[in-house]
């Protein structure tokens, strides 16, 4: 039979009226009778004249009642119908049980009416209700709940009868259809019998049932209170009596153990509270369920479930708040049919809560009240008034929070306080301050919460654009607010709303793609070993992690009822399980539960005694379909998940699951992404588990499931994971995997390194893919040379390769995806356009790949109608250039509605990606690609709307850039992969509006060129410059001069800059722009054509023409410096009019500018201090002549003068310089010197303090006397500055009595440690201002003096790196800590945390694997200094590198087991090596033994301590260090399968280069030596040979060599035994060399067997 729609037409004529066989009169004695004989009626018609069967005749029974009780035919008089036709529409889905008496009286009038039909009509009618049936099959059962209640009230022999008829057709039990629905009976019976009704029908129940009360009672205890108490707001006192009654039959081991004789209403509220989650429960199924009654059953639920907040009291409730704001949130769907009852319950809710919760509740509770607004303004106004008015002092912290308020009437005194308090912090605060209160909120648990703080924070992002600009670039590192902001809306990718999603996306965007390099994002995760491992459930932490996790996922679904009901279910049963509750005695569950914050506890309290049960049914697992993943079960992330998690429980108790059943996902949906990062998570935990377990030493009976584990990780090989792995663009992992392949199978790395370069081409990695090209011993293939071009830039070559390719093998066609993508690359866009016509001329198939190509070149040429007919013919691509393409043409066509969907569809699919890789850390640098993409879709959106508001006339059209284009480049990546796309969109967008200015898309494309060059494009740079002619000229011939320079064609770079001056800037005009001018002058100096005479004048031109501009005057001096010596013929008398010239010029840049500090002021000093000491010297040799004299005072006068002008922050980076020279043999220049140095500690008395101290505490009586000179100086100009002085010593004094206290044995206390080595340092916490503690070394007889000036060296050096893009890229730094010198003998060091030493990390190792020598065992192979080479070697090889193979690189899969901190790890573990190596190697650093090389078990990063054997002291040992740094097997092998090729190599390179480039600046600092008594030089083996003048101030000679020889080193000049050997090495050559000797096992055997040159 076909059934009819849930809605449809039943058409009835009426024709009379027949009074039916008993009384129409409203008797409700009849009503057994009525349904007997409507029974019978439809048995008698449908049996004898349809033959239909039982079931469907007592269904019909069932529908004609809920047909009835509708309400359509109820009346409170009996029904008298005249002759008429009627028709009516009945909706299925509506019928909703209502009162029962309504029942009673619409069951008699229907019944009558339908048996005064005649025979046919009424044959017709039932016919009509047999075919509704079958969509009512339901209904009897809800029946059942409404009438069974009347039945058992009337406890009548008619009554059982029915009962017993109903049953029998139901074919069920009569006692069971009483017992399972005895809450609706019993609900009934207390809130509409009397006492003694009540008493009967209990009677009457016990009978039928053949049950005792009590424990009829107790077979749905909780669904007994939940349906009595969903009547509490229509009759509170019997339903309070009716709980009264169920208490008083409770069970011994109910949770509530008080009186249960309950007749106060807090008794009663101490009697529900264990029951109160459940109950809640079922307050939210009553709201959420579309067959409860409707609009009536929902308010009836409300009013109660406000009764029940009363009755609960604020103890109680406030216990349960969450629980009960979601409810309440439920009730908020019904607020269009009862607003001002909605605003009732929550204004019932806000005063019953205890005012203490309201704070953190308060942005919970207004977002939630946003709806009602509109509806009820007065009363929801009512709400906030109280919430923020009447409870000040408790929401005070939290209004921050509120600013997402509507402007209406009602709410002005709420706006007002709201602006008050905005007022107020705004004092104390700024835009940072801001930017973290949105922070907070953005990751609030609350939903609606985050998407306003969202909003809110992108509209503040945008409309403060200049200031976030500045935080991002005025320095080389970002402000830490923006590197928190960048790691909150990384989170937020995470989120599971698709809306918080698209918000954090467009943030991202907003805020702009800020280089990788420049943020430190390493405080947001946790790294390493300091994440503790779970190994098993049976953990607390464990317990511990889960419901912290649980807690947050039960706050953040307050709209999912059913997700928050599931975390509520999991938190009762671990809290169960793990017996997680306060008690009086010790125990793990105590333990437990103190671990937990308050707040935390409060919302797992409730669940202590809750009574959820779990509605699940069991599932066959081994009927459910293989494999999960895609199948019904897993279509979604979350079924898959899930169904796939059900699965492995079920094989927990079973064998480990078999390899298999492991299925690669290779789709790109997110449901591929999300779903294979999770197995890869699990079988990277199970790895980990199993690693944790070998290190644990497992016992005997744990060793089979680690066998169990092992076997089934085995199982799976290596190389398929890392090829699943790189196909899910998982590449870290794949190399990873990779790596483990290569290791466990002992494969020959040439076999693989095609697969090697493809991986870190694949991350944008160029220095892994030189590094695999340089191991290949045989000639690269096609493919792998276009790797290699690829990774590199080198896109002409590349192409060629791709042609090769294509005459070998014409018909594949990814060559052709290859030529197209490098001629986009090098800007050949026409080209593109024709390749792609004329190939698809002859393989139209293709067009659906192919395409995507000519269409992001047609949008790049902005040929808007060849993009138009592109995006037409092929409407399949969804690439990024295509859907930018898409976004464009909507724009240029005024599409407003198609280009914002297109919008938001491509900002979703930029945010997937980001939400897979959060999964691992690093996101960021793996996700950089989407960032950029987000950086530019932000620019598209703003810049679109810009042109709506130009159409439509609200804004000037310009002719100028957006100012915030700039700085927005700037912060990207500086790669031309970052930036290019960026420069093509914008001229793109500038091509759109209706007045194109040719001269802004010009400097789009002179900024594309400048991008191409730096990045070595030289052939894009090329195309750009040719694209860029319509722009400003001079600066198009300044970038076309840097482009050939670059290219190496420095000659006829000059000739274009000079023709170009000469064109641009005519003698009879100004010159604009001095930048060419200064240009100019450099590129003369570079190509040394013109006689310094020239060159000069070229510089001076620049800072005559600008005084006021840094870089001329910077230039202007260098080049006197430069040419000093030759002017001068190194004679002192004709120096010291050039020396004033360079100091003035150094002194007027440092005034205009910082960018070259750390080169000027150095020389500056270094050139007016040893000047001084000259003419000394001379005076006191008798041969001054009165001009030196003359000199000298005027260069003094400048540098008061510059002391005068410059800031003191200028002189404090230079500090130390100064206090080295304070000895000066000249009275006037320690005059001035003095005046400089007391202003410095005016003004940074903290910082400069430090750097006196060892000064003040000097055994040497002139140094001591000068510096309390410089100390009087000071309080002279500030008395208040002597307390602080005199704290200061006295601080210092204790400092040192603490170093030197004698101690005999360990000591280990709370606040100080003594450490176990020889000198007995002391470990200490000191508490800075900030309120944090800081863990300093307290360290006795070592002069520490060394370590501090390296320290300095070393900071130099990374600000210098900082600013260096290559380096920068790269993340190249040395890992400083800060050390003080207290005297010549004692000083405190800054305790590095989290570190371990090279030596105990591989003795732990070897231990592990139990080959591990002990001292006794290696003293055996020392060998004496009289044994032969040969010896030593073997010894060394066969010996002792045999019984050490290589571990370390097990300590890194151990600390760093996630494969993206692994990766990041290990790569900050190659380049902080190379960079120290370089940099030790350079300062001549010697005594690198294990111990004093430490790693960072967060970062991976190499850390040098022990800096006291400096400057090639190690060559004077007993046994000579030979090698250049240490770089032993361990070290390299941990490296990876490519060793020291890569990025080892690379980063020594550019380190090198670095070092030269700078190496004036860097000589500078080291020259402070030659003047710093502080320094030991060599042990004096008698007097010392050292002489102090009579001044004090030392001239030290073997300081001076020592300088010279690190500046040859520099220089590239290698040295044996003094002795020079060859020209100069180039930078590659020289790193070569240093490798080549640091790894020579003939150079290493001969190293002292303490240092470990088999380690």
């Amino acid at each position: 039979m076909m059934l009819p729609p849930p809605c449809f037409t039943v058409g009835m004529v009426f024709f009379g009226f027949t009074p039916p066989p008993f009384s129409s009169k409203h008797n409700d004695g009849h009503y057994g009778q009525t349904v007997l004989f409507l029974i019978h009626q439809t048995r008698g018609h449908f049996s004898k004249k349809y033959n239909l069967c039982l079931h469907v005749q007592l269904q019909t029974v069932a529908f004609l009642w809920r047909f009835w009780s509708s309400g359509f035919f109820l009346a409170e008089r009996p029904f008298r119908f005249c002759r008429y036709r009627t028709r009516f529409t009945v909706d299925i889905d509506t019928f909703v049980p209502v009162s029962s008496s309504i029942f009673t009286r619409s069951f008699a009038v229907v019944l009558g009416l339908i048996c005064s039909f005649r025979t046919k009509v009424r044959l017709q009618l039932y016919v009509c209700l047999c075919v509704c049936i079958y969509v009512c099959v339901v209904c009897l059962q809800r029946t059942l709940q409404v009438l069974l209640p009347y039945l058992a009230a009337k406890a009548s022999s008619t009554g059982s009868a029915l009962i017993r008829t109903l049953a029998n057709e139901m074919k069920a039990n009569r006692r069971e259809i009483l017992i399972n629905n005895f809450k609706y009976i019993f609900s009934h019976l207390v809130c509409s019998c009397t006492k003694e009704e009540l008493e009967r029908a209990f009677h009457y129940l016990q009978r039928e049932t053949e049950i005792e009360l009590g424990s009829l009672l107790r077979q749905d205890f909780q669904g007994l209170h939940n349906e009595l108490l969903l009547h509490l707001g229509e009759h509170y006192q019997q339903v309070f009596n009716g709980l009264a009654i169920l208490a008083s039959f409770a069970s011994n081991d109910d949770p509530y153990q008080g009186p249960r004789d309950i007749t106060t209403p807090d008794c009663m509220a101490d009697y529900l509270q264990p029951k109160l989650l459940g109950i809640l429960a079922f307050f939210n199924m009553q709201l959420l369920s579309s067959s409860a009654g409707e609009k009536d059953g929902k308010k009836m639920a409300l009013t109660s479930l406000m009764a029940l907040m009363k009755l609960m009291g604020s103890k109680h409730t406030s216990s349960v708040r969450v629980k009960m704001m979601t409810t309440l949130r439920t009730g908020l769907r019904y607020r269009q049919d009862f607003p001002l009852l909605c605003c009732q319950t929550w204004e019932c809710f806000v005063r019953t809560v205890e005012p203490a919760h309201l704070g953190p509740l308060l942005s919970h509770v207004i977002v939630a009240l946003l709806p009602l607004i509109p509806l009820q303004p007065r009363e929801t106004a009512a709400i906030i008034h109280y919430l923020i008015l009447d409870n000040r002092e408790e929401v005070q912290d939290y209004l921050h929070e509120i600013y997402f308020l509507p402007d209406h009437p009602e709410l002005k005194d709420i706006h007002t306080v709201l602006q008050d308090y905005k007022k107020l912090t705004s004092r104390t605060s700024d835009l940072a301050a801001g930017l973290q209160l949105s922070m907070r909120a953005v990751q609030h648990e609350n939903l609606d919460v985050r998407v306003h703080a969202l909003t809110s924070l992108k509209d503040m992002m945008h409309s403060n654009q200049e200031w976030l600009l500045r935080q991002v670039c005025a320095s080389e590192a970002v402000e830490p607010v923006i590197s928190s902001l960048v790691s909150v809306l990384l989170r937020g990718c995470q989120d599971s709303s698709p809306t918080a999603r698209l918000l954090c996306g467009e943030c991202l965007g907003e805020l702009g793609a800020v280089d990788p390099g420049r943020l430190d994002l390493s405080h947001t995760h946790t790294h390493g070993s300091s994440n503790t491992f779970v190994s098993g459930v049976e953990e607390s932490n464990f317990a511990y992690e889960l419901l912290t996790e649980l807690t947050r996922t039960f706050l953040a679904y307050a709209d999912d009822v059913r997700a928050q009901d599931s975390a509520a279910y999991a938190m009762q049963e671990l809290l169960s399980i793990f017996e997680c509750r306060e008690g009086r005695s010790d125990s793990p569950g105590r333990r437990l539960w103190r671990r937990f914050p308050e707040q935390v506890q409060e919302i797992l309290e409730p669940h202590l005694n809750s009574r959820y049960k779990s509605s699940q049914k069991m599932v066959n697992w081994s009927k459910v379909k293989k494999p999960v993943y895609l199948s019904s079960r897993g279509t979604k992330f979350s079924d898959w998940s899930a169904t796939w998690a059900g699965y492995l429980i079920s094989k927990v108790t079973s064998d480990v699951s078999r390899s298999n059943e492991f299925q690669e996902a290779e789709a790109t949906s997110s449901l591929s992404q999300l779903s294979t990062q999770t197995v890869f998570s699990m079988l990277a935990h199970l790895t980990q588990w199993s690693r944790h377990t070998l290190s644990a030493r497992i016992k005997h009976s744990g060793y089979g499931d680690y066998q169990r584990v092992v076997a089934f990780l085995k199982g799976i090989p290596q190389d398929v994971l890392a090829k699943a792995s790189l196909r899910s663009k998982a590449y870290t992992r794949a190399l990873m995997h990779f790596e483990a392949y290569i290791l466990e199978n002992k494969e020959n790395i040439q076999d693989h390194l095609s697969f090697l370069q493809t991986l870190y081409a694949a991350m944008h990695e160029p220095d892994g893919v030189r590094g695999a090209n340089a191991l290949r011993r045989e000639e690269p293939s096609l493919q792998e040379q276009i790797l290699e071009h690829e990774s590199i830039g080198l896109l002409r070559d590349a192409t060629a390769c791709y042609d090769r390719a294509i005459q070998l093998e014409s018909d594949q066609i990814g060559h052709y995806h290859g030529v197209m993508s490098s001629m986009l690359g090098l800007g050949q866009l026409s080209t593109v356009v024709t390749q792609v016509n004329g190939v698809l001329a002859n393989r139209p198939q293709w067009k659906s790949d192919l395409n995507t190509y000519r269409v992001e070149a047609a949008w790049k040429l902005s040929k808007w109608d060849l993009l138009e007919d592109y995006l037409g013919s092929d409407r399949k691509s969804s690439t990024w250039g295509v859907r930018l393409g898409q976004m464009l043409l909507a724009a240029k066509r005024r599409d407003a509605e198609t280009f914002y969907d297109k919008l938001k569809l491509v900002r979703t699919e930029q945010v997937v990606p980001l939400a897979a890789a959060s999964y691992e850390t690093g996101t960021y640098q793996r996700g950089y690609e989407y960032i950029v993409r987000l950086h530019m879709l932000s620019e598209l959106e703003h810049a679109f709307t810009d042109l709506q508001r130009q159409r439509e006339g609200h804004a000037p059209n310009t002719a100028t850039l957006p100012s915030h284009w700039p700085d927005r480049l700037e912060m990207t990546q500086n790669s031309f992969r970052a930036k290019e796309p960026i420069l093509a969109l914008r001229r793109a967008l500038l091509s759109i509006g209706s007045g194109v200015c040719e001269g802004l898309v010009g400097e789009c494309w002179l900024q594309s060129a400048r991008v191409a060059r730096k990045a070595g494009h030289h052939q894009t740079a090329f195309n750009a410059l040719l694209n860029g002619q319509n722009t400003h000229t001079a600066e198009l011939l300044t970038e076309k001069a840097k482009w050939l320079w670059s290219k190496g064609d420095v000659h006829q770079a000059l000739i274009v800059l000079q023709k170009g001056v000469t064109q641009c800037f005519p003698v009879d005009q100004p010159l604009s722009d001095q930048r060419t001018m200064l240009l100019v002058g450099r590129f003369m100096e570079e190509t040394a054509n013109f006689e310094s005479n020239a060159i000069m004048k070229a510089y001076r031109d620049v800072t005559n023409l600008l005084p006021e501009w840094e870089d001329g005057n910077f230039y202007l001096a260098k080049y006197y410096d430069k040419v000093m010596p030759m002017v001068t013929d190194n004679k002192l008398e004709k120096q010291g009019n050039l020396i004033r010239y360079i100091v003035t010029y150094f002194g007027k840049a440092l005034q205009f500018g910082n960018q070259y500090i750390y080169q000027a002021m150095p020389r500056m000093l270094s050139l007016w201090l040893d000047f001084g000491a000259k003419v000394y010297e001379c005076e006191k040799a008798g041969r001054a002549e009165r001009q030196l004299r003359v000199e000298l005072g005027k260069i003094n006068q400048v540098v008061s003068d510059h002391c005068a002008s410059l800031a003191p922050y200028q002189f404090l980076t230079a500090f130390s310089q100064l206090i080295s020279r304070v000895c000066h043999s000249s009275e006037d220049v320690f005059n001035v010197l003095m005046d400089i140095a007391a202003k410095v500690l005016l003004a940074y008395p903290q910082q400069a303090m430090w750097l006196m101290t060892a000064v003040s505490k000097s055994s040497y009586p002139t140094r001591m006397n000068r510096c309390k000179e410089i100390l009087r100086k000071a309080v002279s100009l500030k008395e208040s500055l002597g307390k602080f002085i005199g704290d200061a010593n006295r601080l210092t004094d204790k400092l040192l009595e603490l170093c030197n206290k004698p101690v005999h044995t360990h000591i280990h206390t709370h606040t100080v440690e003594i450490l176990a080595s020889l000198q007995k340092p002391k470990k200490i916490g000191l508490k800075g201002s900030d309120g944090r503690s800081y863990t300093m070394m307290c360290k006795p007889k070592d002069d520490l003096r060394k370590d501090c000036r390296l320290m300095e060296f070393n900071c130099l050096i990374n600000k210098c790196l900082r600013k260096d893009a290559e380096s920068r890229r790269r993340e190249l730094h040395i890992r400083t800590y800060a050390v003080i010198p207290l005297n010549e003998e004692c000083g405190i060091i800054e305790w590095v945390n989290n570190t371990g030493g090279l030596r105990h990390i591989l003795t732990k190792l070897y231990k592990e694997r139990g080959i591990l020598m002990s001292g006794k065992e290696l003293r055996k192979f020392i060998l004496p200094k009289t044994a032969s080479f040969e010896e030593k070697l073997k010894v060394h090889k066969d010996l002792l590198c045999a019984r050490h193979p290589p571990v370390f690189y097990e300590w890194f899969l151990r600390t760093f087991p996630d494969p993206t901190t692994w990766y990041s790890s290990r790569s900050a573990y190659c380049r902080s090596t190379a960079v120290m190596s370089v940099v030790g190697y350079i300062l001549g650093l010697g005594d690198r033994h294990g111990e004093n090389i430490l790693f960072d078990s967060f970062t991976g990063e190499c850390v040098h301590v022990d800096f006291n054997c400096l400057f090639n002291k190690g060559e004077t040992f007993d046994v000579p260090e030979v090698v250049p740094f240490r770089l032993t097997q361990n070290m390299v092998h941990a490296m990876g399968p490519m060793g020291t090729e890569g990025l080892f190599r690379t980063a020594c390179e550019v380190t090198l280069r670095l070092m030269r480039d700078q190496r004036e600046p860097l000589m500078s600092v080291l020259k402070t030596f030659l003047h710093d008594p502080l320094v030991e030089w060599s042990k004096p083996k008698g007097p010392s040979k050292t002489q102090a003048s009579e001044t004090g101030e030392i001239v030290n000679e073997k300081a001076k060599t020592h300088v010279c020889e690190i500046d040859q080193r520099l220089q590239g000049v290698i040295k044996s035994r003094n002795k020079v050997l060859g020209l100069p090495l180039s930078i590659e050559g020289h790193v070569h060399y240093l490798i080549q000797e640091a790894t020579d096992d003939k150079l290493l055997c001969q190293m002292y067997l303490g240092w470990g040159p088999y380690l």
